[in-house]
Formats: C-alpha cells, structure tokens, sequence
C-alpha cells in the first residue's frame, strides 16, 4: 500500500492483522526509459552440521523488476505505476510489451547506471565515474544481506539439525544510485527458466553433503559464496 495521508494508513493497519512495516516512499527512484523498477536478488543460507558457521551465498542471475507504466510522483493508488510486484504487474494489459515479463537479466544494469549519471540533474554531488553492477551494486547488495542476517540470527538459530534456507531480496536504487532494500520474501517465487539450475545447484551446496557424495560444489555453481556468520 502507498499513500500519503497517515490517517488512511493508520486505519489499514489497524484493520489488519499481524504485523506491518511504514517506510518512507523513495521519491527519486532509478528509471529505466522512464519507469521504475526493483531489484530481486536470491540468497541461499545454509549450516551444514547443527548450530555451526552460517554458509551465506548468492545467486548469480538476479533481475530487475519493471512497472508497466512510466512514473510520476504522483496518484499513489497507482499501483501499475508505483508496486513492482510481478503479482501486481501482470494484471496491466500492457504487461511484456517493452520486456518480456517485464523482466531484465541483473547483467542489463550498466547500460542503465552509465545512462542514469549521464542524465542526472539533481542536486546531490555524484561520484567522477558511473556506478557498475559488480563493482558498486552487488557488493552493497551482499553487505545489506549480511547485516540483516546478522539481525535475525535469534529467528534462523539454533537449529538441532542442519538445514538450509532461500530468501528473496528486493532492493530499489535512488536516481543516484543508492542501494535501498525494500524487503526481504521468506518464500520467494522465481520465473519457470531459472528454476532448474536454481534447484540444482542449491542441491549440490546443501544436499549432496549429507550423503557424503565425496565431491566439492562445482565453480559453475550458480550460489556465489558472500561470507560466514560465526554463531
């Protein structure tokens, strides 16, 4: 939900059930020919053995999000506009005109960056060079995930018995770049072509160890090792 009148947002939280979260509304997003977008980000968390060292990866496809209509900061009750959401998005009748899905591969970023400092005209002082996606974007992804495990560990531990888990990360980028995480998807959905060698190669980091197959997870594994968590 977005909306500018407290009142209207006090009475949905108090008709609701469970807890809610406010966060300020990002004003000067990224655009992407004019629209918004997020970006969706898996991290895979594993403990090979009970209450030992957090594994903590990431998937190395990750994509951008993009809404069906171009942004104004304006008519918040726009959702095809303001939310991102596939669930949201693909109720637009123009939904996969411009991209199919309305998806783009994580690796399209820097055309975007490079085209982002290039037109930018406000007033916040920008670093000399564009920012880059390896460079700049995925390692203060990897930061925010490890911070925010590291915030949550009392809701991950202690675990009698080893286990895994998948989170799905959306995270959005002010006009000049900044990272902001807009939430975190204990039950994060993925498009059908990416769900195989997702599969497999979490497979090959959590499973495969349990039953002592006798081999370590291949380079072309597509979870990219971020850190450890010490408990």
């Amino acid at each position: 939900m977005v909306s500018t009148d407290p009142k209207k947002l006090l009475a949905f939280i108090d008709n609701a059930k469970g807890y809610w979260i406010i966060q300020k509304y990002i004003e000067r997003p990224m655009l992407v020919n004019g629209r918004k977008f997020d970006i969706r980000t898996w991290h895979l968390i594993s403990a090979l053995k009970p209450n030992t060292t957090l594994k903590v990866y990431t998937y190395d496809e990750g994509v951008l999000r993009l809404s069906s209509k171009k942004y104004k900061n304006s008519n918040f009750d726009d959702q095809f506009t303001h939310l991102t959401n596939n669930a949201i998005q693909q109720e637009h009748p123009e939904y996969g005109k411009n991209e199919k899905n309305n998806l783009l591969d994580l690796t399209d970023l820097d055309p975007i960056l490079q085209k982002a400092h290039m037109d930018y005209k406000g007033e916040s002082k920008l670093p000399s060079k564009p920012l880059t996606t390896c460079g700049d974007v995925i390692p203060s992804i990897n930061r925010t995930v490890m911070d925010t495990l590291k915030c949550i560990l009392d809701f991950l531990l202690p675990q009698p018995y080893a286990a895994y888990h998948l989170l799905g990360y959306d995270f959005m980028l002010t006009e000049t770049g900044k990272v902001v995480l807009l939430e975190v998807n204990l039950t994060p959905g993925t498009s059908p072509d990416r769900v195989s060698r997702m599969v497999s190669s979490l497979v090959e980091l959590c499973i495969d160890p349990e039953f002592d197959c006798g081999r370590p997870a291949s380079e072309s594994n597509a979870f990219k090792y971020v850190g450890d968590i010490d408990l």
